[in-house]
């Protein structure tokens, strides 16, 4: 999308739309693979759709640190001695 953006309108269109929502917190890009993702309602934990990364979507970062599941030296820090990642953090990682 990002080669034809400059002489594609519509994929123009589409970068700038995806932009405008990555800017407006309705979407991020992936920490691990920047594929746009986008949460509409549920949990704040996502998997990325492209690279499996697990995310926290409060903090816009890796769930896990480098070590994988619980590993928390890294990324998301939700529930680390009973303190929440974020104030609007829900606690459902």
């Amino acid at each position: 999308m990002k080669a034809d953006s400059d002489t594609n309108l519509d994929a123009r269109r589409t970068r700038d739309m995806l932009h405008d929502m990555v800017e407006r917190g309705e979407a991020m890009a992936c920490p691990q693979c920047h594929v746009v993702l986008m949460k509409k309602w549920g949990c704040d934990w996502l998997r990325c759709s492209m690279c499996k990364t697990e995310i926290c979507w409060v903090t816009r970062g890796p769930r896990w640190g480098p070590n994988g599941k619980g590993d928390t030296t890294a990324g998301c820090k939700c529930g680390v001695n009973g303190i929440k990642c974020h104030p609007k953090c829900n606690y459902c990682h």
